[in-house]
């Protein structure tokens, strides 16, 4: 029983880490996001930011492939402690099967939904500094692609876990 109880802690202090990072990250790209974008917008001389600009996407991208992940960690492990046969208590069973059933839906496509207003943002100056019109279509469809990917990727894990949970 002591074993249970010392995994149940570890597993306890495991998610609240996960969760941590998890808002690291989503702090960190805001904050990577906006300073790449003050980077790109200051003129000090001749220097392109076409390269600063068409990063900020992916920078964000990078980001949210780490936001999405530690999400996913953070629910698998609720999703455990909310089964009878993890030795939680029974309030805590409660709590995450209260929790597994009121997601809020729109927290995971959050961070997504940044990235494409940053995304649309570069896009745009991009445009209006003349870029190239084969590269800049090329750099737009991949980005569009790479994140609709990660979301339908990410939907696809909802729809698995929530399966497993049920």
């Amino acid at each position: 029983m002591e074993h249970d109880s010392n995994f149940l802690s570890t597993l306890r202090q495991e998610l609240l880490k996960t969760q941590d990072r998890r808002h690291t990250y989503r702090l960190r790209k805001l904050t990577f996001v906006v300073a790449l974008f003050g980077l790109g917008s200051i003129n000090l001389g001749e220097v392109n930011y076409v390269s600063v600009w068409s990063l900020i996407p992916i920078v964000a991208f990078v980001f949210d492939i780490h936001i999405l992940m530690t999400d996913y960690s953070v629910k698998r492990m609720g999703g455990f402690l909310s089964r009878k046969k993890s030795g939680a208590k029974v309030a805590e069973r409660g709590w995450e099967d209260w929790v597994q059933v009121n997601l809020n839906p729109v927290s995971p496509y959050a961070s997504p939904l940044v990235t494409l207003v940053v995304l649309a943002v570069a896009a745009i100056i991009l445009w209006m500094n003349n870029t190239s019109p084969l590269l800049f279509w090329i750099w737009v469809v991949v980005n569009l692609t790479l994140n609709l990917g990660l979301v339908i990727y990410w939907a696809g894990l909802r729809r698995q876990f929530a399966k497993k949970a049920a």
